[in-house]
């Protein structure tokens, strides 16, 4: 065991999150520019990566680095953000239907992972769930987005994206709509950050 307190694991958290945050922009510019289906696929072997890196920290800061660098990063350009940006691709008609069965979807497996976290921390340990859960992507997760992801459209918006991640990011920053939703959804997301954070412990206390 790392033996952290719950304020340094808040503090790992809070990595994951900034790290996420300031990825965000270059995460959008990488799904036009390239695909839902490529970025999903070498995130999963990069969020991969990072479980196995997690499995074999030492130290306090190594595990809080691998945490921030690779789950930070992988997380959204493997999970929501990206299926989002996948979604709306491909479906032309009842996206909004779509959109709400990947939502319920995310919501059903973030009730089912606590009480399966806390089975494999007491029956496989932190350092053995940290090495299944890369094998999961691995085997599971990496072939499926394979073979059940389609590649980006013909015609789509990826021939519409700027020149330069630079000039993308101005177009953006410069709109009010996107602050006004910058502040909704922080206040949101850190509200369930703050939960999130400290519910496998309350589950173990």
């Amino acid at each position: 065991a790392l033996d952290i307190t719950r304020a340094e694991l808040s503090l790992v958290f809070t990595g994951v999150y900034v790290v996420g945050a300031f990825f965000a922009p270059l995460l959008g510019y990488f799904l036009d520019r390239y695909g839902a289906r490529n970025v999903m696929l070498l995130a999963s072997v990069w969020v991969a990566g990072g479980f196995w890196a997690l499995a074999h920290a030492n130290d306090f800061l190594l595990f809080a680095f691998a945490l921030a660098l690779f789950v930070g990063t992988g997380q959204s350009a493997v999970g929501q953000r990206a299926a989002s940006q996948l979604l709306v691709h491909q479906f032309d008609r009842r996206r909004g239907l779509a959109l709400g069965v990947m939502i319920m979807g995310a919501s059903v497996a973030g009730m089912a992972a606590p009480p399966i976290a806390v089975y494999l921390l007491d029956t496989a340990g932190w350092r053995g769930a940290y090495k299944l859960f890369a094998f999961i992507y691995l085997l599971i997760v990496l072939p499926l987005i394979a073979f059940a992801v389609r590649r980006h459209p013909q015609g789509g918006s990826a021939s519409h994206v700027p020149a330069s991640f630079i000039d993308a990011f101005r177009t953006i920053a410069t709109a009010s709509a996107f602050w006004r939703a910058v502040a909704l959804f922080g206040i949101m997301e850190g509200v369930f950050v703050a939960l999130n954070g400290h519910l496998f412990l309350h589950y173990t206390e």
